[in-house]
């Protein structure tokens, strides 16, 4: 940050404080303030910025925003620990905040990225019960599942080459992935913006878990109910690779494979025409085509 900035900024920071306290000039000026402790790393300037803007502004209807915001700087500048603070004061004092379930969801992956996952299932398991009706639990529901995922790739990553992937431990948490997951789209009202992305990410983990044929009914619920969605042609991909895999492991005869695997090769040519897996599918036939037979020559006369 420029020093002539960063002196303005505080000048006028300081400035709106003592001109018009109690507004929300005031209020966002006290957020201003608390970045630029954070910025310079001063941990006894940013909690007594951070403590009277949420004593002195409790009021105001953008003070949570602004509580937002620094709590994101700290995760930014990798002080998950100032970060957490921040997300807990929301969560106590803002509970009606639109993002409360959230940034409690946030403090449950906080515990999980430090090891604990019994203190991030019970953070969780307070989120479902504390938001039932709120109209963001999906979201939330999605971090939790997604939080366990990345945890489980991150054992997997740790494990010795020796050692088979998603086995374990990390099969453990992808489980309770899947079972956040599966509140989802078994549980809650349909989110369009999450309930399709779940089953996406249901039909990912359970082709690797073998389970085809839940892979398959994922596919075919998100290509069915959402065909326009962003990961529909995805799953096709999916679900070509299931049905291959199955015929290598003599669950589908071979004619059964081929049958299902034109079927999905079709669906992507004709629905999915600019999707990268349409395009390789189109130039993998061009490769294989005989080539065509040369032109007669024509004889002038």
């Amino acid at each position: 940050m420029p020093a002539l900035f960063e002196k303005w900024l505080l000048a006028i920071a300081n400035y709106t404080q003592v001109t018009w306290p109690g507004s929300d000039w005031a209020m966002w000026a006290q957020r201003d303030l608390a970045t630029l402790a954070i910025y310079h790393g001063d941990d006894a300037a940013a909690d007594a910025a951070i403590g009277r803007l949420a004593a002195n502004y409790a009021s105001r209807t953008d003070t949570p925003a602004a509580l937002y915001f620094l709590g994101n700087y700290f995760l930014e500048v990798n002080r998950d620990d100032k970060a957490e603070a921040v997300y807990k004061t929301l969560v106590e004092k803002f509970p009606n905040y639109d993002l409360a379930p959230l940034l409690k969801t946030s403090l449950g992956q906080m515990r999980l990225r430090r090891g604990d996952d019994q203190g991030a299932e019970t953070i969780f398991q307070e989120v479902l019960a504390d938001y039932a009706k709120h109209p963001r639990l999906a979201e939330a529901v999605n971090l939790m599942a997604q939080s366990y995922y990345d945890y489980a790739l991150r054992q997997e990553r740790g494990q010795s080459d020796a050692t088979p992937s998603w086995s374990g431990s990390t099969t453990t948490y992808i489980l309770k992935a899947v079972e956040k997951w599966r509140i989802i789209t078994d549980q809650l009202p349909e989110d369009p913006s999450v309930t399709p992305t779940a089953f996406y990410w249901l039909a990912e983990v359970y082709y690797h878990l073998a389970d085809y044929p839940a892979a398959l009914q994922c596919c075919t619920q998100l290509v069915t109910r959402w065909p326009g969605h962003e990961k529909a042609w995805i799953v096709h991909v999916i679900a070509f690779k299931t049905y291959w895999r199955q015929m290598e492991e003599g669950t589908l005869t071979e004619e059964q494979a081929d049958v299902e695997m034109e079927r999905v090769r079709s669906a992507l040519l004709e629905r999915y025409a600019t999707s990268p897996a349409a395009s390789a599918i189109r130039q993998s036939m061009q490769e294989t085509q005989p080539p065509a037979p040369p032109r007669p020559r024509q004889v002038r006369r």
